[in-house]
């Protein structure tokens, strides 16, 4: 199960401000590869969002940061990983639908995690998203 709450200010027409929190757990269940396992994430973005476009539809492109508590069976993290934040960079790409008072995106975004295992090896991840708002 997961969520997220954000909040974007404008500002100039095509530039927003972002931040947000999400969290994701998947809980504890078995599988025959893993066992046991269990995934939990927190984070707060910070972004910046160029749109361009002239119309209603919008091709928007992000970038900013992510401050990620992460806890999972499934990588091999300290055991003390939950307790730890952790900043990471994050970009992507996107179609933003905007009307009147509410909109839509579609997205695809990367975060490079540098802490996903005990070598310290860089990993990106692929992260897509689908968001709606509305425009006071």
């Amino acid at each position: 199960m997961g969520y997220s709450l954000g909040y974007a200010y404008f500002i100039k027409p095509n530039l927003t401000a972002s931040i947000g929190f999400g969290y994701l757990s998947n809980g504890t269940r078995k599988d025959e590869e893993f066992g046991d396992s269990y995934f939990r994430l927190m984070n707060i973005p910070f972004t910046f969002t160029y749109l361009l476009g002239q119309s209603k539809h919008k091709m928007e492109l992000y970038t900013g940061l992510r401050f990620d508590k992460l806890e999972t069976s499934v990588l091999d993290l300290k055991p003390d990983a939950w307790n730890r934040w952790y900043m990471v960079p994050t970009a992507g790409i996107g179609y933003r639908f905007m009307g009147k008072h509410f909109f839509g995106s579609l997205t695809a975004g990367i975060v490079r995690y540098h802490y996903l295992n005990e070598n310290n090896d860089v990993e990106w991840l692929f992260i897509p998203g689908l968001k709606f708002g509305y425009r006071i």
